[in-house]
């Protein structure tokens, strides 16, 4: 069973649940995120949206900065909500997280999600990479902009950023020191969600090594932030996964 919770927001109500969908946002992101899908997953998928600490209202908690501790947590939360079918939706950030717990899962329990889609991701070797959570403010700002990650009101608000910059420099060091290997790969099937617009197929597709079977890859457009044009198609892809 699962209830609503400062973790778990359930987001719609259905008559015939066929699958309880886990959503993770993207790095600076919150629940929100996933409210437009709650009208467009009709009857038989119930949408579960999970609210990360140092956001919302959580805002005051302090953010994850280690994979390993937060899938911990979340593993340890979400394990008596596993009774009937079960999916994981991560979105950029959100789709390492995804992944991080369907292979806790796979490892420590007999259940198994019916997919992992990771959407808007890129592999963690690439992520490894990067270390934007070394950056000062100014130019973690600066990085902010470019890629169009928050409203330019947003950024040019020296109130507002020092109350969200914390969480997104943990949300960064989260992702760009977990390290992962393909020595097990995972018996879940993968689904890609991708804008070419943002990642070559040919990059995305190196999540492939870390899953036993070929992924399904759905093709988006509108580059990074696809989340917020695309509702409808993604939506769409998602009730054609239990079809």
């Amino acid at each position: 069973m699962i209830r609503h919770s400062k973790c778990f927001k359930i987001l719609n109500k259905v008559k015939n649940r066929k699958l309880r969908l886990f959503c993770f946002p993207y790095a600076g992101g919150n629940a929100s995120i996933y409210f437009p899908f709650k009208d467009k997953l009709g009857e038989e998928i119930e949408l579960v949206a999970i609210q990360l600490p140092g956001r919302s209202e959580r805002m005051f908690e302090e953010a994850f900065t280690d994979m390993d501790t937060l899938v911990d947590t979340i593993y340890k939360q979400i394990l008596p909500t596993l009774n009937g079918p079960f999916a994981f939706l991560g979105y950029s950030m959100g789709g390492v997280i995804a992944y991080a717990l369907t292979k806790k899962i796979e490892a420590f329990s007999s259940y198994r999600p019916k997919f992992t889609i990771i959407s808007a991701t890129k592999p963690v070797a690439l992520i490894n990479q990067s270390s934007r959570h070394n950056l000062d403010d100014a130019a973690l700002i600066d990085v902010l902009r470019a890629h169009k990650a928050s409203p330019k009101e947003v950024l040019d608000s020296k109130e507002l950023m020092e109350m969200i910059l914390p969480t997104i420099r943990a949300d960064y060091q989260l992702i760009e020191t977990y390290r992962i290997t393909a020595d097990k790969v995972l018996e879940t099937p993968l689904v890609i969600f991708n804008s070419e617009e943002d990642m070559e197929k040919e990059t995305v597709l190196q999540w492939q090594k870390y899953f036993k079977h070929p992924a399904a890859y759905v093709k988006f457009g509108h580059g990074h932030f696809f989340i917020h044009k695309e509702v409808d198609k993604m939506a769409a892809e998602i009730k054609a996964l239990i079809a």
